[in-house]
């Protein structure tokens, strides 16, 4: 199941079954989620559009906004239903248009948090690669910079790029060049 859970670790330890908090998220067959720690507490997953989902009847269909970007907290208040579900709720939720829902609503790719400019950047398979605030808005897009859409190698029968948060660079492998590095055109600061 392509559900993410959060595990208090003394409780997996004597266990090793229970203990698990999954993420609120209405389809949970997608393994391929992006996400990714904004500090130890904190992290950002992107949301599946439900819309397109099939899991949303008429009556939420008409209710439904679709967020791309899901804030949770790792101590956030555990909910329990009466079959002892657990799960958290996001604190926030922020539109964003950088991933591109399939068919069934899933979005697919690689998210990163890049800690000393603040800002998130996303890989995406047909658009290419972005930097994003913290509240979705798109600081910069590389159109050129993908990731690969099946395994390592991309559509071009390259392989596809991934990112350094540290170095604050796009690398990959090219044969004739070996790696090859790529950065935002401008410098975005906080």
């Amino acid at each position: 199941m392509g559900q993410i859970y959060l595990f208090e670790t003394a409780e997996f330890l004597r266990t090793f079954e229970t203990g698990s908090i999954s993420t609120y998220c209405q389809t949970p067959y997608n393994w391929n989620r992006p996400c990714t720690f904004i500090d130890d507490e904190t992290f950002v997953i992107s949301l599946d559009n439900d819309e397109k989902s099939g899991y949303l009847d008429k009556e939420d269909l008409a209710d439904y906004v679709y967020f791309q970007l899901a804030f949770f907290k790792t101590d956030a208040k555990i909910h329990t239903n009466k079959y002892s579900h657990r799960w958290i709720e996001p604190y926030r939720k922020v539109k964003c248009p950088v991933f591109t829902p399939h068919s069934e609503g899933d979005v697919t790719g690689l998210l990163f948090y890049d800690k000393s400019t603040d800002y998130l950047v996303a890989l995406t398979h047909d658009k290419g690669a972005f930097a994003v605030s913290l509240d979705g808005c798109i600081l910069e897009n590389l159109t050129d910079v993908t990731v690969a859409n099946d395994g390592v190698f991309n559509s071009n029968a390259t392989i596809g790029w991934n990112y350094n948060a540290e170095h604050h660079f796009f690398y990959t492998w090219q044969d004739g060049n070996g790696v090859v590095e790529k950065r935002f055109p401008t410098q975005i600061s906080r």
